[in-house]
Protein backbone atom coordinates (compact mmCIF):
# COMPACT_ATOMS: atom_id res chain seq x y z
CA UNK A 1 0.00 0.00 0.00
CA UNK A 2 1.37 3.39 -1.02
CA UNK A 3 0.58 5.91 1.72
CA UNK A 4 0.55 9.70 1.98
CA UNK A 5 -0.49 11.97 4.82
CA UNK A 6 -2.71 14.99 4.45
CA UNK A 7 -4.89 17.53 6.21
CA UNK A 8 -8.69 17.37 6.12
CA UNK A 9 -9.92 20.72 4.80
CA UNK A 10 -13.62 19.99 4.18
CA UNK A 11 -16.25 17.31 4.69
CA UNK A 12 -19.30 16.97 2.45
CA UNK A 13 -21.40 13.99 3.53
CA UNK A 14 -19.24 10.90 2.89
CA UNK A 15 -16.75 12.87 0.77
CA UNK A 16 -13.65 14.15 2.54
CA UNK A 17 -11.46 16.83 0.96
CA UNK A 18 -7.81 16.39 1.87
CA UNK A 19 -4.88 18.60 0.99
CA UNK A 20 -1.43 17.06 1.02
CA UNK A 21 1.94 18.68 0.56
CA UNK A 22 4.01 17.04 -2.11
CA UNK A 23 6.79 15.21 -0.41
CA UNK A 24 9.81 14.93 -2.58
CA UNK A 25 12.50 12.35 -2.08
CA UNK A 26 14.74 14.53 -4.27
CA UNK A 27 16.16 16.30 -1.23
CA UNK A 28 17.66 13.11 0.18
CA UNK A 29 18.70 11.51 -3.11
CA UNK A 30 22.37 11.55 -4.03
CA UNK A 31 21.59 11.98 -7.74
CA UNK A 32 19.29 14.96 -7.28
CA UNK A 33 21.54 17.40 -9.15
CA UNK A 34 21.51 15.37 -12.37
CA UNK A 35 18.00 13.98 -12.22
CA UNK A 36 15.22 15.10 -14.54
CA UNK A 37 12.52 14.26 -11.99
CA UNK A 38 13.68 17.05 -9.69
CA UNK A 39 13.62 19.53 -12.56
CA UNK A 40 10.08 18.46 -13.48
CA UNK A 41 8.93 18.78 -9.85
CA UNK A 42 10.39 22.28 -9.62
CA UNK A 43 8.85 23.22 -12.98
CA UNK A 44 5.39 22.06 -11.88
CA UNK A 45 5.76 24.33 -8.87
CA UNK A 46 2.50 23.36 -7.16
CA UNK A 47 3.35 22.28 -3.63
CA UNK A 48 -0.06 21.02 -2.48
CA UNK A 49 -2.60 18.69 -4.01
CA UNK A 50 -6.32 18.55 -3.16
CA UNK A 51 -7.98 15.16 -3.18
CA UNK A 52 -11.59 14.08 -2.63
CA UNK A 53 -11.94 10.69 -0.95
CA UNK A 54 -15.11 8.83 -0.11
CA UNK A 55 -15.11 7.69 3.53
CA UNK A 56 -16.38 4.17 2.86
CA UNK A 57 -14.91 2.78 6.10
CA UNK A 58 -16.81 5.34 8.18
CA UNK A 59 -13.71 6.64 9.97
CA UNK A 60 -14.58 9.45 12.41
CA UNK A 61 -12.77 12.41 10.88
CA UNK A 62 -13.20 16.17 11.25
CA UNK A 63 -11.84 19.29 9.57
CA UNK A 64 -8.29 19.93 10.76
CA UNK A 65 -7.40 16.26 11.33
CA UNK A 66 -4.19 14.85 9.86
CA UNK A 67 -4.95 11.59 8.08
CA UNK A 68 -3.23 8.87 6.09
CA UNK A 69 -4.60 7.89 2.67
CA UNK A 70 -3.36 5.00 0.58
CA UNK A 71 -3.73 3.23 -2.75
CA UNK A 72 -2.96 -0.36 -3.66
CA UNK A 73 0.51 -0.71 -5.21
CA UNK A 74 -0.69 -3.10 -7.92
CA UNK A 75 -3.44 -0.72 -8.98
CA UNK A 76 -0.97 2.18 -9.05
CA UNK A 77 1.45 0.17 -11.20
CA UNK A 78 -1.25 -0.86 -13.68
CA UNK A 79 -2.52 2.71 -13.98
CA UNK A 80 1.04 3.99 -14.51
CA UNK A 81 1.72 1.41 -17.21
CA UNK A 82 -1.51 2.34 -18.94
CA UNK A 83 -0.80 6.04 -18.79
CA UNK A 84 2.84 5.95 -19.92
CA UNK A 85 3.40 2.75 -21.90
CA UNK A 86 0.32 2.45 -24.09
CA UNK A 87 0.69 5.83 -25.88
CA UNK A 88 4.41 5.20 -26.38
CA UNK A 89 3.85 1.73 -27.86
CA UNK A 90 1.20 3.04 -30.24
CA UNK A 91 3.49 5.93 -31.24
CA UNK A 92 6.22 3.46 -32.23
CA UNK A 93 3.75 1.10 -33.92
CA UNK A 94 2.24 3.97 -35.93
CA UNK A 95 5.69 5.16 -36.98
CA UNK A 96 6.71 1.66 -38.02
CA UNK A 97 3.53 1.13 -40.02
CA UNK A 98 4.14 4.48 -41.70
CA UNK A 99 7.61 3.35 -42.87
CA UNK A 100 6.09 0.26 -44.48
CA UNK A 101 3.86 2.45 -46.65
CA UNK A 102 6.72 4.32 -48.36
CA UNK A 103 10.37 5.30 -48.14
CA UNK A 104 9.44 8.88 -47.33
CA UNK A 105 9.53 10.18 -43.76
CA UNK A 106 6.13 11.87 -43.96
CA UNK A 107 4.05 8.66 -43.62
CA UNK A 108 6.19 7.60 -40.65
CA UNK A 109 5.69 10.95 -38.94
CA UNK A 110 1.96 10.92 -39.63
CA UNK A 111 1.69 7.31 -38.45
CA UNK A 112 3.55 8.13 -35.24
CA UNK A 113 1.30 11.13 -34.60
CA UNK A 114 -1.84 9.10 -35.21
CA UNK A 115 -0.51 6.29 -33.01
CA UNK A 116 0.27 8.71 -30.17
CA UNK A 117 -3.14 10.37 -30.43
CA UNK A 118 -4.87 6.98 -30.42
CA UNK A 119 -2.80 5.86 -27.43
CA UNK A 120 -3.66 8.98 -25.46
CA UNK A 121 -7.35 8.64 -26.30
CA UNK A 122 -7.43 4.96 -25.32
CA UNK A 123 -5.50 5.66 -22.10
CA UNK A 124 -7.95 8.44 -21.21
CA UNK A 125 -11.00 6.26 -21.91
CA UNK A 126 -9.64 3.28 -19.99
CA UNK A 127 -8.40 5.54 -17.20
CA UNK A 128 -11.87 7.00 -16.72
CA UNK A 129 -13.35 3.50 -16.66
CA UNK A 130 -10.76 2.28 -14.15
CA UNK A 131 -11.27 5.42 -12.03
CA UNK A 132 -14.81 4.31 -11.29
CA UNK A 133 -13.51 1.06 -9.82
CA UNK A 134 -12.96 1.13 -6.04
CA UNK A 135 -9.65 -0.69 -6.49
CA UNK A 136 -8.12 2.31 -8.27
CA UNK A 137 -9.28 4.95 -5.78
CA UNK A 138 -7.31 6.15 -2.79
CA UNK A 139 -8.84 5.23 0.55
CA UNK A 140 -8.76 6.78 4.00
CA UNK A 141 -6.63 4.54 6.21
CA UNK A 142 -6.40 6.26 9.57
CA UNK A 143 -6.37 9.51 11.54
CA UNK A 144 -2.84 10.49 12.63
CA UNK A 145 -3.70 13.46 14.80
CA UNK A 146 -6.88 15.28 15.59
CA UNK A 147 -7.36 18.93 14.73
CA UNK A 148 -7.72 21.68 17.27
CA UNK A 149 -10.59 21.52 19.73
CA UNK A 150 -11.96 24.70 18.10
CA UNK A 151 -12.50 22.82 14.81
CA UNK A 152 -14.12 19.90 16.62
CA UNK A 153 -16.53 22.19 18.48
CA UNK A 154 -17.53 24.00 15.26
CA UNK A 155 -18.58 20.76 13.57
CA UNK A 156 -20.42 19.28 16.56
Amino acid sequence: MLEESGLVVAIDGRDIWITSSRTSSCMSCSASKGCGQKALAEYAGKKAEDLCIENTAGVDVRVGDRVVVGINEGAFLKASLLLYTLPLLLLFAGGYLGTLRSDSELPAILGAGIGLAAGLLIARTLGQRLGRSCRYRPELLKVISQGTSKNRNEQA
